[in-house]
């Protein structure tokens, strides 16, 4: 602050600090630390009361409030137990199908003593793993969340991401 006239702000965004915090321009002792010094405001202030004159010395993301927001942002984001599930589950059924799969086209080459190797990969060992695929798991996942979520907004519960749902279990009612 360059100069300032019984300038109190508040401060609680940035120190937590809940009481408004009276302002100088007079520079800090040199041991002081940025959070403590009464001369340097950050973004993200309010004035209480007074004025003052300042002068900028940072903005974006290298003010206090940019670099929180940065770590809020940079949080690597954890899949959910649902998410967890599903994707062990498609392991699961991919590896039996292709297991089933050249189980079928082994004994089917077999049985023919290999005269149609490429009939029998067409008619074995595609057509079983096409039909191992569990093309319905997205639509009924999603709509049984979507259920849920309607039972849980009757309740007043929201939330922002669907998947976090499996994670609430209501309690029968």
């Amino acid at each position: 602050m360059l100069h300032v006239s019984d300038l109190k702000l508040e401060t609680s965004s940035i120190t937590g600090e809940s009481e408004p915090i009276e302002f100088t321009s007079e520079p800090a002792d040199a041991g002081v630390d940025v959070f403590e010094s009464n001369n340097v405001a950050f973004n993200g202030s309010f004035c209480i009361d007074g004025e003052g004159t300042g002068l900028c010395i940072r903005t974006g993301q290298k003010t206090i409030i940019g670099q929180i927001a940065s770590l809020t942002i940079e949080q690597d984001e954890q899949a959910s137990s649902l998410q967890f599930e599903i994707n062990r589950f498609v392991k699961f059924v991919t590896v039996s199908a292709l297991i089933m799969a050249v189980l079928v086209f082994v004994v089917g080459c077999v049985m023919t003593h290999f005269s149609d190797v490429t009939g029998m990969f067409i008619n074995g060992f595609l057509v079983v793993i096409v039909a191992n695929v569990p093309q319905g798991l997205p639509a009924t996942v999603s709509s049984e969340l979507t259920i849920i979520a309607r039972r849980m907004a009757k309740k007043n519960v929201f939330m922002k991401k669907l998947d976090v749902i499996e994670a609430l279990e209501p309690r029968p009612s």
